[in-house]
Order: structure tokens, then C-alpha cells, then sequence
């Protein structure tokens, strides 16, 4: 029989997907779902589920691969920030990766992409050793942590806050908003605020897109870069987003006193020092979803 682990991208050993929420939300505001324990207690519809064949395998950095699917259920669908299942043959656990892409390029051209980190883990193991244009892989949509911009009845701004390669799912939300922004969506925020937080800027995941997205929404999407064990130049782009050491308490509090929904995603105490001081400045618990990876 399979057995089961969830991953943002791969981690150096197997982990166990948990979303954590510091409190429940009051009834009108549901977007966010309730807590869950892992992907085995979400109930998939059949639109969630479908085969899936490799288009693409690049190098998104060093160490994480990028991989583009061609998903073959055309009724497949997820929310911006979900995790999907996925069960590769040969290969016994399912596990879960966060995609980082949007549901409109899903529905509009049939793919997804994921972004994985190298490690041991099986599933992760045999992305970067064995995965290759052609493979077939079987997917399944869950995860109770995603922007549900369906249920906002007004533009609100988010905060996005990533560690590592936790920002997968922040990315999958922030492209989700650009493409609100794009279409003239009513329902899209007014501003997002992403701070993102890395060994080095060669870990800055999906940098050049992120610049990219900022040229083109210069007065809604604003990107910090946060390194904390940078060990060689920054490049010139990137220097007047990019700051040495981790994302301050003080720049948390500011934006948290300014957002009205705030996403963390990335180690624990990351987290836990991202929630504490989202809360203390003023920013309801309710308000702060985020999700937490531990070790078996």
C-alpha cells in the first residue's frame, strides 16, 4: 500500500503536511477553510483528480527543479495556494507539492507547475534523478490553505509572506492576483505585499518573473527580497529589492497594521515569529493563515 507525505517542494527528509490557523473565522468571512490534519482527511471531488504527462524539467535553481504538467482532465481545477497528490509509478508514497502556478493557465491552456527541492525523500529523489518529458504521474487537488477570491466581496490587501521554498504556494496566489488585475476583476485586491526570505539570491525562486510582475503593476504588487546567507554579488536588478538578513519585525508590523489577509509559508519558527508579530500589530488571528511542515 502507498503511503502518504506532503511537501512544498521536497525537504531532506519526509514530512507531513499541517495547517495550522490561529483561530476560526467568524461565519461571514469563510473563505478560509478549517483546520486539517493531512491530505488524507480532504474529501477530492473527480473534477480533482487526473493523469497528468511531464511537458517539462528545468532548473528553477540549484537545487529545485521545475516541472510543467499537461494535465488530461479537462474538469481538474484548484485554488490558488493548494497542494496537489501526486502518485508516480514505481515510486510508493504519494506526496504532496504545492503548485506554483495559476488556475487560469490550468484552465486556459491545460498545465500546472510545481517547483521542488532537492532531497532523499523517494517522490522528491526521483524528480531530480529520473523525471524526464513523458512521464506519466496521477494527481489529486487538496490542501485547505488557498485564497479563495470567489468569497471576498471588496479589494483587500494581502501580505504574503515566504521562506524558502514555502513560496510556492504564495506564488500560485500572487500570479492568481495578477490575473484578477489583468481582467479587471472586481473582486481582485487593491495592493499585495510580498516578502520573501532565502539563503541567497540565487534561491530567490521565480525572480525574474517577480521583477517582471512588478514593471507591469507598479502601484499593486511590491516584492522584498530578504537574504540571509548571501556568499556572492547581488545582481544589479535585483539590489534595490534585495536586503541582507531576515525579514524585520518592523516591516512585519508595518504591513500587517495595513493588510486585511496575511499568507505565511515556510519553516516553523519562521512562521511562528511571522504569525506573533502579524498579531501583535494588529492584524486578527483569524486573518493569518498559514501552513507548518514537521518531520514523521
Amino acid at each position: 500500500m502507498a503511503t502518504r507525505s506532503a511537501q512544498h517542494g521536497g525537504s531532506d527528509e519526509p514530512t507531513s503536511r499541517v495547517l495550522l490557523k490561529a483561530a476560526s473565522l467568524p461565519t461571514a468571512l469563510t473563505y478560509l477553510k478549517p483546520v486539517i490534519s493531512t491530505p488524507t482527511d480532504h474529501q477530492e471531488s473527480p473534477c480533482q483528480r487526473s493523469s497528468a504527462t511531464v511537458l517539462n524539467v528545468w532548473d528553477e535553481s540549484q537545487t529545485v527543479k521545475g516541472v510543467k504538467l499537461q494535465v488530461h482532465n479537462e474538469e481538474f481545477s484548484f485554488k490558488p495556494g493548494q497542494w496537489v497528490d501526486v502518485t508516480i509509478p514505481g515510486v510508493e508514497e504519494v506526496t504532496g507539492f504545492s503548485m506554483c502556478s495559476s488556475p487560469r493557465e490550468l484552465a486556459e491552456h491545460g498545465v500546472l507547475n510545481l517547483a521542488i527541492k532537492e532531497s532523499s525523500h523517494p517522490p522528491t529523489l526521483w524528480v531530480h534523478s529520473q523525471c524526464k518529458p513523458g512521464a506519466e504521474l496521477n494527481l489529486a487537488a487538496s490542501g485547505d490553505f488557498f485564497y479563495d477570491s470567489d468569497s471576498v466581496v471588496s479589494p483587500m490587501a494581502l501580505l504574503l509572506v515566504a521562506g524558502g521554498v514555502g513560496v510556492n504556494p504564495l506564488v500560485s496566489i500572487l500570479l492568481h492576483c495578477t490575473d484578477m488585475w489583468r481582467l479587471g476583476n472586481e473582486q481582485s485586491p487593491s495592493v499585495v505585499h510580498l516578502l520573501f526570505s532565502a539563503k541567497h539570491t540565487g534561491e530567490l525562486l521565480f525572480q525574474r518573473s517577480l521583477l517582471s510582475l512588478m514593471e507591469e503593476f507598479p502601484e499593486k504588487l511590491y516584492c522584498q527580497f530578504y537574504v540571509t546567507q548571501q556568499d556572492r554579488p547581488i545582481p544589479e536588478d535585483l539590489k534595490p529589492h534585495v536586503t541582507v538578513g531576515r525579514i524585520p519585525a518592523a516591516t512585519l508590523s508595518a504591513l500587517g497594521h495595513k493588510a486585511e489577509r496575511a499568507f505565511v509559508c515556510g519553516p516553523p519558527d519562521m512562521i511562528d515569529f511571522a504569525a506573533s508579530v502579524l498579531h501583535a500589530s494588529g492584524l486578527p488571528p483569524a486573518f493569518i493563515a498559514f501552513e507548518k511542515w514537521f518531520l514523521h
